[in-house]
């Protein structure tokens, strides 16, 4: 698990909620001169799109291992019709 963990949780997360210097570089605001002006904490946003999309995707994969798993016959609709509006909205 741990590699699963480094390879895609770490990664996709960017780091985001882990002590590293990647993630502390994330509370920076540096200067064209490269030097550090000041501290920024809070939500950044400007990945949000794709955090969203991806973690959509996740999701939609995990029910379909499960709607395979778990069969019933009531929910293969449902969740084809979520896989079709998902990729719908990403294009």
């Amino acid at each position: 698990m741990l590699q699963l963990y480094q390879l895609i949780y770490r990664a996709t997360s960017g780091d985001s909620l882990h002590t590293s210097a990647v993630a502390l570089d994330r509370h920076l605001n540096v200067g064209k001169d490269g030097h550090i002006e000041s501290l920024a904490f809070g939500p950044h946003m400007e990945d949000l799109t794709s955090t969203v999309s991806a973690a959509i995707a996740a999701i939609l994969h995990g029910l379909q291992v499960v709607q395979q798993v778990f069969p019933d016959s009531s929910l293969d609709a449902e969740l084809e019709s979520r896989i079709l509006a998902w990729k719908t909205l990403v294009g």
